[in-house]
């Protein structure tokens, strides 16, 4: 028997705030770097480690995955997020300060 594949749920993306907020002056790292040889990821991996260790978060360029397939995975992701009920993530809750395992749902207000 064929299986059944549901088109995923479209994520929309909230609007832009129009408030005037100074934000990060995150790295960019460009994974083109990887492509020219040990000098390349040498330096690819500094900039890795600088952005980790300064902020903890950057921005990715020249990576190879297309538009098409990260709007897809953000769909898919936001399905499993929207439409699993609640029942269902209680008991594929994360017991992540009991285990430290993050396998699983993180539940609302998971922290207070």
């Amino acid at each position: 028997m064929p299986s059944v594949r549901a088109q995923p749920k479209h994520f929309v993306h909230v609007a832009p705030s129009k408030e005037s907020l100074e934000y990060a002056d995150l790295q960019t790292l460009d994974f083109s770097l990887w492509e020219k040889g040990e000098e390349g990821k040498d330096q690819l991996a500094k900039q890795i480690d600088e952005a980790m260790r300064t902020q903890g978060f950057f921005y990715v360029i020249n990576h190879g995955v297309s538009a098409e397939q990260i709007e897809r995975m953000t769909d898919i992701g936001w399905t499993v997020l929207s439409e699993t009920p609640m029942e269902e993530k209680k008991r594929l809750e994360a017991k992540i300060q009991e285990t430290g395992l993050y396998d699983g749902f993180k539940l609302r207000n998971y922290y207070q």
